[in-house]
Order: structure tokens, then sequence, then C-alpha cells
């Protein structure tokens, strides 16, 4: 089997990556705030996949990467099993509130390394 092809990301595309993250992340908070469960469970995966992707391209330059993956993916599941036994909508809401804060601490990493001008 043949490794991957590998490319390079400028950082300036690399920016503008994470600058589309912050807003899906602005339009997940969004949903969050109007209470959209439905909408909020749609989303996460596509959040996830995005920062996954950001991540692997830091891999190797940025240290904390293996470290966001782990953290995303352990809250991920905990907040997956906490709404499959939420007993109300405001406890849904109060989990998918906590969820959004952890999404802002994970963008603001990534706009902390966007700036990272050796390239990636």
């Amino acid at each position: 089997m043949d490794p991957p092809e590998m490319i390079m990301v400028d950082c300036k595309t690399f920016e503008e990556l994470v600058q589309a993250l912050g807003e899906l992340v602005d339009y997940s908070r969004w949903v969050i705030a109007r209470q959209d469960v439905e909408a909020s469970h749609k989303l996460r995966p596509i959040v996830k996949r995005m920062i996954y992707l950001l991540v692997a391209i830091t891999e190797g330059k940025v240290p904390e990467a293996g470290t966001v993956i782990e953290i995303l993916d352990r809250v991920d599941d905990e907040v997956e099993g906490h709404l499959a036994h939420a007993k109300s909508p405001e406890e849904e809401a109060a989990l998918l509130h906590e969820y959004g804060r952890f999404l802002d601490t994970v963008q603001e990493l990534m706009q902390k390394h966007s700036g990272n001008k050796k390239g990636l």
C-alpha cells in the first residue's frame, strides 16, 4: 500500500481554514443558544471533523495537536452520553452550552497557532 501523497498548506490558507472553523463554531454557538438540540447534534460531527483536519495539518509542528484530539474525543463522547440521558430540554441546553465553551477553547488554540509563519 502506497503512503498518502503529502501536500503543504501555506500559512494564509491555514489561517483561512481556522477562520472558517471559527465561523462554524460561531454558528454552532448560535444553534446552541436557540436550544436546537437536533441541529446541534448534526453540526457536532462536522465541527469535530474540521478540527481533526486542522490538527492533522499541524501534526509535527504543534506539540499540543495530539492532546487536542484526545480531549476532543473525550469531551465529544461525554457530551453524547450525557445528552442521551438528559432529562429535560434545559439539561440538554446546559450540556450544549458547555460543549460550546470547549469549542471556544479549541478555536483559540487553533488561532494561536495559525500565526505560525514557519510553514505547516
